[in-house]
């Protein structure tokens, strides 16, 4: 018998980003780009690297200053990547080449194919709703929202919030 209880939802969104990773990691060297690692996906996460100073591109990434620069230096090489002055900054920032933009477009290719077929599961109601659970989670908000007419309306309240327990239990919830 387990006695193991069912993950929390910080849980189940490591588990479904995993999943959604190694489709992306399959599509993407089925696509061609066969050199790249996973870690190298990292550095093409949303919002992606253009533009961005190395030290900015390592925050985003939540890496090291020079773990993020080894990345950055192995995918210059590959073409994917490069250097140079930024037009509005005083220093150099990392820019998508052509096979880098490429490389973008095969992962958003690889996002919506997983999307499809994960709306085509649930139910694209469902999925939509689902979305935009996600939507405010990833933003921290905590104010009710008003969904659309066609879905289901995605309200949250503070006397509902599993955050907090009232004053009559004295003491506060898990998060």
């Amino acid at each position: 018998m387990s006695t193991a209880k069912p993950p929390l939802f910080g849980a189940l969104l490591r588990l479904a980003w995993q999943q959604v990773r190694s489709q992306m990691a399959d599509d993407v060297r089925a696509a061609g780009f066969s050199e790249l690692q996973d870690a190298h996906l990292s550095v093409f996460q949303y919002p992606g690297p253009d533009g961005l100073r190395p030290s900015d591109l390592a925050r985003q990434m939540r890496m090291t200053r020079q773990a993020t620069n080894y990345l950055i230096v192995q995918l210059e090489s590959f073409g994917y990547l490069q250097r140079r002055a930024s037009p509005a900054r005083d220093r150099r920032c990392v820019y998508l080449t052509a096979r880098g933009r490429q490389l973008l477009a095969a992962i958003g290719a690889s996002v919506r194919r997983f999307e499809r077929r994960l709306a085509s599961r649930v139910g694209q109601d469902r999925f939509e709703c689902f979305v935009e659970v996600l939507r405010i989670a990833s933003t921290g908000a905590r104010a009710p929202i008003q969904a659309t007419a066609n879905r289901t309306a995605i309200t949250r309240s503070r006397s509902h919030s599993p955050r907090r327990r009232t004053a009559r239990h004295g003491r506060r919830g898990r998060s």
